[in-house]
């Protein structure tokens, strides 16, 4: 478990676990798919998947002596906040599972898209930030809450159906930002780091 500020750190994280058939679930109100060619602003973070996946950083994997995590072994949920058009082109091209969230609910079964992952990969690694929730209880996180992402229900419920599908063995939960918190989020991701701790299988 990798508590950080900010989701740069999921490949050194999966370096770490060392495991070349793991699967990655990434739950971001972003997509973090940007690579130099198509980022706007630059901003290294916001190429975070596409890094994990190859896209780009391969010098990142190089000083970690580790390799990039093939598409079809992602799921990315949750994301509702694409920028710029290129990265929206970029994520319908690639073979990465994606769960939009809308207005507060998903375009279609969570349950769908884990099992299509589950075909694939028994072990994951899930990577969590905060922005995922709802400005109503995600205020303390690093950049401005994006409106209509999940519940506190919505990722308990997410996290335990990931847990019944997969064996997690890594996790990290990112951009917590606790001068911004105004008490909402701290016990929201208490939770979410006890429910990914907590493996059954």
């Amino acid at each position: 478990m990798v508590l950080a500020g900010s989701c740069d750190v999921a490949a050194g994280v999966l370096a770490g676990i060392g495991d070349e058939r793991l699967g990655v679930i990434w739950i971001d109100a972003h997509a973090d798919f940007n690579t130099p060619a198509s980022s706007a602003s630059g901003f290294w973070p916001g190429m975070a998947l596409a890094v994990v996946g190859g896209d780009c950083g391969e010098e990142v994997w190089r000083a970690l002596e580790w390799r990039p995590v093939e598409a079809e072994r992602v799921a990315l949920l949750g994301t509702r906040s694409l920028s710029p058009l290129e990265e929206s082109r970029r994520l319908a091209r690639s073979a990465i599972r994606v769960l939009h969230w809308r207005d507060g609910a998903p375009d279609r079964e969570v349950r769908t898209v884990l099992e299509g992952l589950a075909a694939r990969v028994e072990r994951v690694y899930v990577h969590l930030d905060l922005d995922a929730l709802d400005p109503s209880v995600g205020s303390g996180v690093v950049d401005p809450p994006v409106p209509g992402g999940l519940s506190a229900r919505q990722l308990t419920e997410i996290l335990a159906d990931i847990q019944r599908h997969f064996a997690v063995i890594g996790a990290s939960v990112t951009t917590y930002t606790p001068a911004w918190d105004d008490g909402s989020t701290l016990p929201v991701a208490v939770a979410a780091i006890r429910a990914l701790i907590d493996s059954k299988r």
